[in-house]
Formats: C-alpha cells, sequence, structure tokens
C-alpha cells in the first residue's frame, strides 16, 4: 500500500468512522454468538453422555399392556446386542393435595437400569422393588 492510499484509508475511516465502528461491533457479535452456540453445543453434548452413562440410561423400551413373564424377560436378554433388561411397573393417577388436584405418573424404581439420581433428600425407606428383574 502506497503513502497516498494509506492517508485516504485513513481520512475514510475518520470520516465514516461510525460505519467502521458499527461493522466491527457487528462482526464481535457474529462471532460471540457462532463461538456461544458452539461451545453450548459440546458442552450438552459431554454433559448427556456423563449423565446416560452414570445412570445407565435405556436405549429402547418395550412397553406391555399385558405385562411381560419371565420367560419374555429371559428372551429379551438372552437377543443379541441386549446387555441388560429390566421391569418397570408404571401407571397414570391423580393426586388430591387439599381442594388441588394434579395428573401424575407413578413409576416404580430400578436397580440397574435409568437409575435415578437424588438431588435433594432421601429415596424412600420401603421401597417395593420387583422381583422379577
Amino acid at each position: 500500500m502506497t503513502k497516498t492510499q494509506f492517508k485516504d484509508t485513513l481520512r475514510n475511516v475518520h470520516k465514516q468512522g461510525v460505519s467502521y465502528f458499527s461493522i466491527v461491533i457487528i462482526a464481535c457479535l457474529a462471532v460471540t454468538a457462532y463461538l456461544g452456540i458452539n461451545f453450548a453445543s459440546k458442552a450438552l453434548s459431554v454433559n448427556a453422555s456423563r449423565f446416560y452413562q452414570e445412570t445407565n440410561y435405556r436405549d429402547a423400551e418395550i412397553i406391555s399392556t399385558m405385562l411381560l413373564s419371565e420367560d419374555d424377560l429371559r428372551v429379551i436378554r438372552n437377543t443379541a446386542g441386549v446387555a441388560d433388561a429390566e421391569c418397570v411397573f408404571q401407571t397414570s393417577g391423580k393426586l388430591k393435595i387439599g381442594d388441588a388436584h394434579q395428573n401424575v405418573d407413578i413409576v416404580s424404581l430400578t436397580e440397574r437400569i435409568n437409575v435415578p439420581q437424588l438431588l435433594d433428600g432421601r429415596m424412600p425407606k420401603n421401597v417395593w422393588r420387583s422381583r422379577r428383574s
């Protein structure tokens, strides 16, 4: 760049300083948005993988309205690619506290698959667990 071109460039930047400043700000915002999305997606992926490993989260779910027998469970466990299988009992209900009504899903606790993570308090002392698993 020659000396004249450099002077001309500086003169244009000085005359239109607001325009140049706004372009720099827009570029900074674009880079910030890109980095935020990129790092957030990586953090979500790492945290989800860690959660799935810690809780031994299920890969598949078989739902039966007629319940599964011990033989059914044995066949599922012996299927190629299945590492473990465990029964879970689930039903829907209504919870009434005072005048308030709330729909709830009642799910039995598991021992090996989908192990719940306790965030606060304690687990119930008298927990009925399926003997079929």
